[in-house]
């Protein structure tokens, strides 16, 4: 295999100019929430940002488990999962992320987790716990915070902040049963171990079913479990140094994704300038590529009219052909079981030091995570043993991710206040790549199937031939295709803020960044393409 190295730098300014804060009203009597969303402890009633905050008890009362639940809360914010289960594409104010890159900086404890797409999936929200564990609040931010967030945040931020231990001892414990298998049980303590240290430790454990049944294997789909483990520590080291140490796992499963192809149900007339031979050089007409659509038809076959009710479409998930029975290999369905579906396992550990020195308060904040995800799905809706061209999705991802934060902000009295910092952020992604169809290999090794033969054989064949599988988490993909990238970030913000009559402010926030990334992946090359 051959390599392509791509290496470069950007450099970016964001500056966000006059912002207005929007009056207070004394006379009515509201709780006060504290929020950060300005890398400070300020009153939600006085940022003049759009902000959002779910408190706990907020959580605790509407039922909110899951970050579907969260931008369910809040208007102009959509979450929509992709393909895989943990590539979950979150849209503020009609601001889509593109090829793979989130621009809503996702954030726990200030600590930028968003990601990119290595390969196929795994998306900018690899390193994100779709279930709310461990909360004490959720902020979201709406509109550019690129000055004070950084690379992602582009259309806002969430930031998720965790239960930090108190002075006093408590407990707590739950539970959440429902119907189709639906199970969470949760649970923390925590309090103080000496006069200077507090510490808790949490977890918990959660499954659902699903609601789906494959109609090809009889087997569930769309079912997930998982199960989170944190265990923080809170130090108050002098009267004006604090240092905040939390580690955790998170490890979750989910079955292969549901869903279902419309049937199509009208043909439709194609522009004569679309039945022309493909060229991707876009030099003129090539001999070697066939017609996008033969001008003898004219016309392509697609889905018009209302959409189908769910419950009128059949679940068929192609069935993994190294499942099968045995006794009865590639024979319908007997024996054959789904893909596994996706694995995930997230370590990540946060060091946070506060010092007040009077006038200023300085901060410094590390992080590092660690995160192994696997996915094995099938890509069509039909059986293997009886189609020609079924595909799957393979792809094992491996993410390293350390950051380190310094900054310093006056402690917020007077009409003046400001903040500036620096931030190095650096990630590794390795990604092993098997996903093929039976288009792939077709007549490629002695004794597989040549022409348009069932797939299931050929699938099948790849795993049974040992030394082209690939060790490792179960995978077996013929030339799978290996990939990394390397992003080093580098970056300094402020923020000066003036209150020039009550009530009134003026904010000038700004970020200059430099950022390299190194991308390695195969060189394809198969005589038509130059």
């Amino acid at each position: 295999m051959r390599a392509v190295k791509v290496s470069g730098t950007r450099a970016a300014v964001s500056v966000v100019g006059v912002a207005l804060a929007a009056f207070t009203v004394d006379a009515i009597a509201v709780d006060e929430v504290i929020v950060t969303t300005r890398k400070r402890e300020e009153n939600l009633q006085q940022v003049p940002i759009a902000v959002e905050a779910l408190t706990a008890e907020d959580l605790e009362q509407k039922g909110i488990v899951s970050l579907k639940d969260v931008v369910e809360q809040s208007s102009s914010v959509i979450l929509d999962q992709g393909f895989a289960p943990q590539d979950q594409r979150i849209t503020i104010r009609g601001l889509s992320p593109t090829r793979g890159r989130q621009n809503v900086a996702v954030l726990q404890d200030g600590v930028d987790v968003s990601s990119e797409a290595g390969s196929t999936t795994s998306g900018g929200s690899l390193l994100i716990n779709p279930r709310l564990f461990d909360l004490e609040r959720v902020e979201i931010v709406k509109g550019p915070q690129i000055a004070l967030y950084g690379r992602s945040a582009f259309a806002g931020a969430i930031n998720y902040v965790t239960r930090k231990p108190g002075d006093e001892f408590r407990a707590k414990a739950g539970t959440d049963i429902g119907s189709d298998g639906q199970l969470e049980l949760s649970g923390g303590v925590d309090g103080p171990l000496t006069d200077s240290v507090s510490a808790g430790l949490s977890g918990m454990v959660w499954s659902h079913d699903g609601f789906h049944t494959n109609t090809l294997t009889g087997q569930e789909a769309g079912e997930s479990e998982g199960t989170s483990l944190a265990g923080t520590v809170v130090w108050k080291i002098t009267d004006g140094l604090t240092a905040t140490g939390r580690i955790e796992n998170l490890n979750d499963e989910f079955g292969v994704t549901p869903y279902v192809v419309m049937p199509f149900n009208t043909d439709f007339i194609v522009p004569s300038n679309a039945q022309q031979p493909f060229d991707p050089d876009g030099a003129g007409p090539l001999a070697p590529f066939p017609p996008l659509v033969s001008p003898s038809i004219g016309s392509v076959r697609g889905v018009s009219g209302d959409t189908p009710d769910g419950d009128d479409l059949v679940l068929a998930l192609s069935e993994d052909p190294r499942t099968c029975d045995a006794n009865t290999p590639n024979n319908g369905t007997i024996g054959c079981r789904n893909y596994g579906g996706t694995d995930r396992d997230i370590t990540r550990a946060t060091l946070d030091l506060q010092w007040d020195l009077g006038g200023v308060t300085f901060t410094s904040l590390t992080h590092y995570a660690d995160a192994s995800t696997s996915q094995a799905e099938g890509s069509e809706d039909v059986s293997t043993s009886t189609a020609p061209t079924t595909g799957e999705l393979f792809v094992d991802q491996d993410t390293t991710l350390f950051s380190q934060e310094f900054r310093i902000a006056s402690n917020g009295e007077g009409r003046v206040n400001w903040l500036a910092g620096g931030l190095f952020w650096q990630e590794k992604v390795d990604v092993l790549d098997g996903s093929h169809t039976c288009l792939n290999y077709t007549g490629a090794l002695a004794g597989f199937p040549t022409g348009f033969s069932p797939c299931g054989p050929v699938l099948a064949g790849i795993s049974a031939s040992a030394p082209l599988d690939v060790p490792g988490d179960g995978l077996a993909p013929l030339n799978a295709d290996r990939w990394s990238r390397d992003t080093d970030h580098y970056s300094v913000f402020g923020l000066v803020e003036w209150e020039f009559i009550d009530n009134f402010k003026v904010t000038l926030e700004g970020r200059q960044t430099w950022e390299d990334v190194t991308a390695l992946g195969p060189d394809v090359d198969n005589g038509l393409w130059d």
